[in-house]
């Protein structure tokens, strides 16, 4: 379900949730989806990952990409594979960790932010729920609070473990895990027909199809048609909007080009 608030311009929906048009995509819009769930679950708003915030550089002020599934190993495999239920996901960190899987110096595990450091044990409860949650962890089981500390240092990008896997592939490959989501893509496009539905504004049903490669050039050669137009879908189908946005780069590089001739 998109949690639309009142208080967020409504354009930045989109740079959150979208039909998705990859297997990497599907994953992402679902955990998306399992994060807010958990979150409301816990009673816990986006202010308890202020926990995790460090005196260093960190790779990222972001929660789901700081513990991004795919991101921590740089697996590109999913972007080639059409969106669908059973996604093949590398492994979760702290389960090679636990094999000792490129030895054990690599899985040393660094200390823990102050601020979590301090935190009282259900706080830090629920951050190693919410980082399973974002690794797709099914297998997770709630430990101690010694042990969800290093689960949550472990299952970060921030872990030095993170670069080496990202160099030598050939060390997690074998463990990668299939895991099964909702289809996204039905998921989404229901998603929006209820938001637009809300608002006042209800999608046409030609707004849920993916547009020709006719439509999308004629758009992407005059966008004042693709406002004109109002089709919506190819403002929240990564598909439609990416290779739109292709065309037009083209487009604009061929204008530019002939003018300088």
């Amino acid at each position: 379900m998109i949690h639309y608030d009142e208080t967020v311009p409504f354009v930045q929906l989109f740079g959150m949730y979208q039909v998705p048009a990859t297997m990497a995509d599907a994953v992402e819009q679902h955990r998306i989806d399992a994060l807010r769930g958990a979150m409301e679950r816990l009673e816990v708003g986006p202010d308890i990952f202020e926990l995790l915030v460090t005196d260093d550089d960190s790779i990222t002020d972001d929660f789901g990409s700081l513990c991004d599934p795919i991101a921590y190993y740089g697996d590109t495999s999913l972007s080639y594979v059409k969106p669908g239920t059973l996604p093949n996901l590398p492994p979760v960190p702290s389960s090679l960790a636990d094999m000792s899987v490129g030895g054990r110096a690599l899985w040393i595990v660094p200390q823990v932010p102050n601020r979590l450091q301090q935190a009282d044990s259900a706080s830090i409860r629920k951050i190693a729920i919410l980082t399973a949650t974002s690794f797709c962890d099914t297998d997770f089981v709630e430990g101690d609070r010694e042990a969800n500390l290093r689960y949550i240092a472990l299952n970060s990008v921030d872990h030095p473990a993170s670069a080496v896997l990202r160099e030598s592939p050939i060390l997690w490959a074998a463990f990668r895990r299939n895991i099964e989501i909702p289809d996204m893509v039905a998921q989404r496009n229901a998603d929006f027909v209820k938001l637009f539905s809300d608002m006042g504004i209800p999608l046409e049903p030609r707004e849920l199809e993916c547009l020709s490669q006719e439509d999308l050039m004629a758009c992407a050669t005059d966008l004042r048609l693709f406002v004109l137009e109002r089709n919506r879908h190819v403002v929240f189908c990564q598909k439609c909007s990416k290779e739109m946005l292709y065309l037009n780069a083209q487009v604009m590089a061929a204008s530019q080009t002939a003018h300088i001739c």
